[in-house]
């Protein structure tokens, strides 16, 4: 949220989220969603309490691609 009110490129990570509501705005943007790599929960079955991390499911390479991106266009 503080990347878009100060209007800078963003990489966003997304696990179990509705990414349409959260997405960045006002910035140019990457989004990089777990979904891609990995079965996920739904959004609304999330437990918040749980240790279990999501984004774990992200490899490295398209996160340096999708900021590589953003610094060469």
């Amino acid at each position: 949220h503080v990347a878009a009110a100060l209007k800078k490129d963003t990489v966003a990570l997304f696990g179990p989220t509705k990414i349409k509501e959260w997405h960045p705005w006002q910035t140019r943007y990457r989004l990089i969603d777990a979904r891609d790599y990995g079965s996920l929960l739904d959004p609304d079955a999330v437990n918040t309490a749980t240790q279990e991390r999501y984004l774990k499911n992200i490899p490295v390479a398209p996160v340096i691609a999708a900021v590589e991106e953003l610094l060469h266009s």
